[in-house]
């Protein structure tokens, strides 16, 4: 069987090639959005004192000689060798390895529910790439992740002033914005807060299978400031699909078609792309599993139908929450993680028993409520098949 093409052997295709030899794409702004996951604190900190940059090539050399590094994405430990040589094999390129990164930000306070990590990334011919990191495998990241249902969350607040910053101390031409996963939803939050004359500098916003936004976002100062047209509208779904709008013509939003971190809050564009995989289910949401042809990723036309299942029954869970009491689940569910001593969802993996022990004790005191609402979503999905069953089709096509 012909092995598939993904990200990884694009690299090693079109490394060749400068940014001024070959203009930079959505599979470039995907290499990025995979590369913001590596921990670059240990490749800025001592020798590179005297510049306020450090290349990939830079990195490749520290790797290969003494420097411990990590990946930092959610299943990190299940891929870890893929992610390690996706990054040795940019790192090794003429088109990554020039590319400057600057202003890295790697930001995680536990109190305050904040998990954020951003770069600056320049490109040969002087371009710059802002990239937002997704989600790592820490409690407090998913925590957050959560929180998206009912309030603005630290890490978007973080982009706004992240990007505001970039423009006001170095970003004065043409710009690109992504981010994978929470990546690619702060990557839609910092586009929100442009002003108009911001926007024009901004060539394209390229999100990865991120959630949407949800209304609490459309209270924020920032955002109304930038779009006075939202308080002509009431109604918070059509405020929603205004900033959308806003911003369509500059956004492409690309998804595996077996999508269900997408389908939270789901960002309906107009460039919406289904893309194939070499993993199964929510395994698709790995970038490194991406398939193409080497000129362009492999598309599908039709979510799978368990992505729209997913995404159905979520919607309609919150329907039945409020917000105080999706504040009120979310502080308890993760509440027993904390009191449960685990920071990071690998510990349970490095633990063993003695963590889920730890974690089942800490969960016998979730109220009542909690647990109701936790036993809610399993129910509706499985009342959900049990209406659809008779249906026979594998696929929905793409409604936009």
């Amino acid at each position: 069987m012909k092995k598939a093409v993904t990200l990884y052997d694009y690299i090693k295709w079109r490394g060749d090639l400068s940014f001024k030899q070959d203009v930079f794409n959505e599979r470039d702004a995907a290499v990025l959005s995979q590369l913001i996951y590596t921990d670059f604190n240990p490749f800025i900190q001592g020798d590179n004192e005297d510049k306020d940059y450090i290349t990939f090539k830079d990195v490749g050399e520290k790797i290969k000689t003494h420097t411990d590094f990590s990946i930092v994405n959610g299943d990190y430990i299940q891929r870890k060798e893929e992610y390690d040589d996706f990054l040795l094999a940019a790192c090794d390129t003429e088109r990554y390895g020039n590319i400057r990164i600057s202003k890295y930000v790697d930001i995680t306070v536990i109190e305050d529910n904040i998990q954020f990590a951003a770069a600056t990334f320049e490109l040969d011919n002087g371009i710059k790439v802002i990239t937002f990191r997704g989600t790592d495998d820490s409690v407090v990241g998913w925590k957050e992740d959560f929180m998206l249902s009912f309030e603005t969350t630290g890490s978007q607040k973080k982009a706004g002033e992240y990007i505001k910053a970039r423009l006001k101390d170095e970003i004065d031409g043409p710009f690109f914005i992504c981010g994978h996963s929470k990546g690619g939803n702060l990557a839609i939050y910092a586009a929100a807060v442009l002003k108009d004359e911001e926007k024009e500098m901004l060539q394209h916003i390229y999100m990865f299978d991120g959630p949407g936004i949800y209304d609490p976002v459309l209270n924020e100062r920032a955002i109304t400031e930038a779009n006075p047209f939202l308080n002509n509208e009431a109604d918070t779904k059509k405020k929603i699909k205004e900033l959308y709008r806003s911003l369509d013509d500059k956004t492409t939003r690309i998804s595996p078609k077996s999508c269900f971190i997408g389908k939270i809050f789901e960002a309906k564009f107009t460039d919406t792309r289904l893309v194939q995989s070499t993993a199964k289910g929510l395994g698709q949401h790995s970038l490194v599993t991406w398939q193409m042809d080497y000129h362009d990723f492999l598309y599908a036309e039709k979510f799978e139908r368990g992505s729209v299942w997913a995404g159905k029954i979520f919607d309609e869970w919150l329907k039945d929450q409020d917000m105080e009491k999706r504040k009120i689940f979310v502080e308890e569910i993760f509440g027993a993680f904390e009191e449960a001593g685990i920071e990071r969802f690998s510990d349970i993996l490095k633990n063993g028993f003695s963590s889920i022990k730890k974690i089942a004790e800490a969960t016998s005191g979730i109220s009542d409520e909690t647990k109701r609402m936790a036993l809610e979503f399993p129910k509706k999905g499985i009342n959900d098949i049990g209406i659809t069953r008779k249906k026979s089709k594998n696929y929905i096509k793409l409604d936009y």
